[in-house]
């Protein structure tokens, strides 16, 4: 029996190791921190509410709380403690190790607040109050997500979803898949053939979709069709790039090849489909499948949000293969991830003449070298140093001949940005600097951001709340060594952020390194593969983090949506 939020919790023991004694802090300092003081599984170890991710205790993780201190308690000192192979750490910033013991309504707190999920305040023996809740919890003796070797609990069900991937049955009828989509790659909007092998799967696996929806893509239901809805997404399309690799499953359309993945999204995402329908009577929701046309340039995930087929989605989830990175580890992080990334192209006009006689001439060369440069101090001299950004002129054409000055330059390139508000004042800036400096040369300026063509993609930012429960899952799923949270942000734009502007999302990455001495391509390379041994993680992810959501938040967008969705 849950307690009430926000319950009072006298709290038997609070131990501390500071560093810094000269803070006074609640409960008593000791001077050592020993393994066997956390043997038993009712102590916790605890991080303040401001900095930290994880924290170790002993040989293994047990859990991690955030509390939330008083004010008085947020001046800085050292903490010091063992990792996981017992090597001592130090951590120079405003960190608190704490180890507590207390019961609550006759369980110890740590399985109180793994089995509730509650909020609680704790109140130590002096009289100070703490607000904790759990962010995740791995107990030494289980695999089981919430600490619990009892089939009967209702997470058991959620915590076994990589052994089904890989299953021969399923890895088998996976990697079948991957090889006919890839043999028959298609661009975007135009993934009929692709579209038709998916829904073909779905109809087999007997899941009820939709389709049409933005011209070729899918959208798929498996639950109970009432709230709350979560959706995992997989992006169709192919690239306009010849395959040089010489394999039985080589593309058979000339041209045309599937350069970035989107196969193994898709393959994975029916993959998560297939685990999921043999699951479907202990799913409480629905899981929503998004197979989107069009991520190539094409804003393929505007063309879906257009169409309100995700209308009542409370949260979304999508990946990127990497082909550089270790098979089965993840990386990503909470906020930008990707930047926003838009294109422009101008055309300065002045008059043309012999080269010879350029006083006769308003020389258009000229007025577009200083746009370049003008451009460049955008970055350099009026963004914030800590916010990244970039403006690359990447085509610059103008005049056939050498002694003729031409009548026009044409020039276009990329500007990027990881704010919202930065993406939009540079996209403005780069719009005046042109158009002014071509006036200070004598010339004229139109500029066209081409948002018919190739529409500007927003930033990718992962939600805070999503990436707890991204940790949580992956953790459990693939082991802390094999989960990287503070994956380095990238210039790459990504049209999953479009989700993002009107559904919490959450984007991470997928190594899919080959074991050989092979060097890896890079995505985009006509000399790309695909290790088809990390389709298993994918589709276990996003089956894991689908049911994760559902059965986590729940009670909290219970109501806010229509009860039907299809």
């Amino acid at each position: 029996m849950a307690a009430p939020d926000q319950t009072l919790v006298c709290v038997k023991q609070v131990k501390q190791e500071v560093v810094d004694e000269s803070m006074p802090l609640p409960g008593d300092i000791i001077e050592g921190f020993s393994e066997h003081d956390a043997d038993d599984d009712s102590f916790l170890l605890v991080k303040t509410k401001l900095n930290g991710v994880w924290f170790f205790n002993g040989s293994s993780v047990i859990s991690e709380i955030e509390i939330e201190y008083p004010d008085h308690f947020s001046g800085p000192f050292t903490v010091k403690g063992s990792d996981s192979d017992n090597e001592s750490v130090s951590h120079s910033r405003r960190w608190i190790v704490i180890m507590i013991e207390a019961v609550v309504a006759g369980e110890k707190l740590l399985e109180f607040l793994a089995h509730h999920q509650e909020s609680i305040t704790l109140m130590d023996d002096r009289g100070f109050s703490f607000h904790c809740r759990l962010l995740w919890y791995a107990p030494r003796s289980s695999d089981c997500y919430f600490g619990d070797d009892s089939s009967s609990t209702p997470n058991h069900l959620f915590t076994n979803f990589l052994d089904s991937a890989k299953e021969p049955q399923v890895f088998d009828w996976m990697v079948k898949i991957r090889r006919r989509i890839h043999e028959n790659p298609e661009l975007g909007y135009e993934e009929f053939e692709t579209s038709e092998v998916i829904r073909a799967e779905l109809d087999k696996l007997g899941i009820p979709y939709r389709h049409p929806v933005a011209i070729t893509g899918i959208v798929g239901f498996i639950g109970t069709g009432n709230s709350p809805f979560v959706a995992i997404r997989a992006d169709m399309d192919a690239l306009p790039i010849q395959e040089m690799v010489e394999w039985e499953h080589k593309s058979k359309v000339p041209g045309k090849m599937h350069a970035c993945g989107h196969d193994a999204h898709i393959t994975m995402v029916l993959g998560a489909a297939k685990i999921l329908k043999e699951h479907e009577k202990e799913i409480k929701g629905t899981v929503v499948l998004v197979f989107q046309p069009a991520e190539e340039g094409g804003a393929g995930a505007k063309k879906i949000l257009e169409t309100k087929a995700l209308e009542n989605v409370s949260a979304i989830f999508g990946l990127h293969v990497i082909p550089n990175f270790p098979i089965g580890e993840v990386a990503s992080k909470s906020g930008p991830i990707l930047a926003g990334s838009g294109v422009f192209e101008a055309k300065i006009s002045g008059k043309g003449g012999h080269a010879a006689i350029p006083q006769h001439a308003i020389d258009p060369i000229v007025a577009a070298s200083h746009v370049v440069l003008s451009l460049q101090n955008l970055v350099s001299r009026e963004a914030d140093p800590l916010d990244p950004q970039v403006v690359t002129v990447s085509k610059f054409q103008g005049g056939g001949a050498f002694n003729v000055i031409p009548d026009y330059v044409t020039i276009g390139g990329t500007f990027r940005a990881f704010s919202r508000d930065s993406f939009k004042h540079m996209r403005q800036r780069i719009e005046e600097v042109i158009i002014g400096q071509a006036a200070v040369q004598r010339c004229n300026a139109t500029v066209n951001f081409l948002d018919e063509i190739k529409p500007s993609y927003p930033p990718t930012i992962n939600n805070g709340d999503l990436h707890e429960l991204f940790c949580n899952v992956a953790v459990d799923l693939l082991g802390i060594n094999k989960c990287h949270f503070d994956k380095q942000p990238s210039m790459g734009a990504e049209d999953f952020a479009f989700y993002q502007e009107v559904i919490p999302g959450y984007f991470f990455t997928l190594g899919m390194q080959n074991s050989s001495d092979e060097r890896a391509q890079s995505l985009h390379s006509p000399y790309l593969k695909i290790n088809e041994y990390g389709l298993p993680y994918g589709a276990a992810l996003h089956a894991s983090l689908a049911t994760s959501y559902l059965l986590n938040y729940q009670q909290d967008v219970e109501g806010k949506y229509h009860n039907e969705f299809y």
